[in-house]
């Protein structure tokens, strides 16, 4: 057995560290148990990749985490570490997650995807890694001073996280790990999440951050009821980006905002003021008064109007239905825990089945379920029967057979405008590798 932590390894008798405060601690994670380690330098740095399979292909996950490191590194011209340690939980993992750290991260992914392809962590590994920037140093001032104590409410998650969502979309790109096809694919898919929430009439990108303490409630994660700030602010991340672009004529991009809010607030050792201090950010970049757009899509509800933005770079958003596999149930798997069922959907099979929120389905088909439940579905016959082993809120374990079925859903494709210019071409191929319509710096 070994022991490897945000500051190395070492024979787990001879591990001995000091930690200025608990905040500290915590923020330097460590993975105990046979572990496989590699390391490379890049730039001046020094990086450690630690999982615990021998499953995985390490020099393969090695040379991804080296493209993203690479491009996050150029994209923020800025390095503030010395070494950098990402730890991979996939032996027993089955799902996917990160916490973000400092100096390190640690990922949960199921070992079979990690297995098939180590580009099933590029996503997790992009955004853990903008988070060493983006929250743990660019940082709003409502989590600070840390209190482990009781919840610290912000306003501004949909920035911290959704953001940095939309950054890690970017990193993938100039890393070469996607290219436009997966990028507006992913967008449109984060736009049809949006609009199948009628929840996102109700509650802003704002009150979706300040009631992430819910979120361990299966039914505020009702559609009806809440938003992902996640999705919201990734969007959101885009449309601010197009809409520096607009007011800039191409001069200004997300780029410059996180350069500038890297300079201000993380090098200066101060925090910005939540919600406040992004627009107080943009309107100094660009001059432009951006009160109107916090107030209609960040603080209020209205329905973006996405053909404003997104035209500036040739695209328009399209609407249709298809046909998709369903079973009557909407289902979450929090980091290291089984599938649980968040919603029935009532004249369900599965309603009829007597399945209810907060069940939790301990095998599917007989097996441990791993993966994106979602597109396990989508691969299924819609004439079959899903075999569930299910656990009750009141530990009552039964076996059912889930009839699937069929229904239409909504999608909304980013499709090109007729007849756009190469001019607008340049301007989209700026935007989706992050970078001012002049080039790089």
């Amino acid at each position: 057995g070994g022991v490897f932590g945000a500051r190395g390894a070492g024979a787990l008798a001879n591990a001995s560290a000091k930690a200025d405060s608990y905040d500290r601690l915590v923020d330097a994670p460590a993975m105990l148990g046979k572990l496989y380690e590699s390391s490379f330098e890049q730039d001046g740095a020094t990086y450690h990749v630690v999982v615990d399979s021998p499953d995985v292909d390490l020099e393969a996950l090695q040379a991804m985490l080296r493209k993203i490191t690479a491009a996050a590194v150029d994209w923020m011209q800025d390095r503030p570490y010395e070494e950098y340690t990402f730890l991979f939980l996939a032996a027993h993992g089955s799902g996917g997650g990160g916490m973000e750290h400092a100096d390190s991260t640690a990922i949960d992914i199921g070992g079979e995807r990690l297995k098939q392809d180590v580009l099933n962590a590029a996503d997790y590994s992009a955004h853990e890694f903008f988070h060493l920037w983006n929250v743990k140093r660019i940082r709003p001032q409502s989590l600070e001073p840390v209190d482990y104590t009781r919840e610290q409410y912000s306003r501004a998650l949909w920035f911290s996280e959704g953001v940095t969502s939309t950054v890690a979309d970017i990193l993938e790109i100039r890393a070469g790990l996607a290219d436009e096809k997966h990028m507006l694919a992913h967008l449109s898919l984060l736009i049809g999440g949006l609009h199948s929430r009628s929840a996102r009439l109700t509650q802003s990108a704002e009150e979706s951050s300040l009631d992430t303490w819910l979120d361990a409630y299966p039914n505020y994660r009702r559609a009806d009821r809440s938003i992902s700030y996640y999705g919201k602010g990734e969007i959101l991340g885009f449309l601010l980006d197009l809409e520096m672009r607009r007011l800039t004529h191409g001069r200004r991009c997300l780029r410059d905002l996180f350069q500038y809010m890297n300079q201000q607030y993380a090098q200066q050792g101060r925090y910005f003021d939540d919600s406040e201090g992004v627009r107080l950010a943009l309107e100094a970049l660009t001059g432009n008064d951006f009160h109107d757009f916090f107030a209609r899509y960040i603080a209020g509800v209205e329905e973006i109007p996405y053909d404003r933005f997104f035209n500036y770079v040739g695209l328009t958003l399209g609407h249709r239905q298809v046909a998709q596999v369903y079973a009557g149930l909407v289902v979450s798997r929090p980091a290291g825990k089984p599938l649980t069922v968040v919603r029935v959907d009532e004249n369900s099979a599965a309603s009829r089945l007597n399945l209810s929120p907060g069940d939790v389905i301990l095998k599917v088909n007989g097996k441990v379920f791993s993966g994106d439940w979602n597109q396990f579905l989508q691969k299924l016959n819609p004439k079959s029967r899903l075999h569930l082993k299910v656990s009750s809120a009141e530990g009552e374990i039964q076996e059912l057979d889930l009839p699937l079925s069929t229904r239409k859903i909504d999608e909304y494709p980013l499709e090109d405008i007729p007849g756009i210019s190469p001019a607008v071409r340049t301007r989209r191929t700026a935007f989706l590798r992050g970078e001012s319509e002049a080039g790089e710096p």
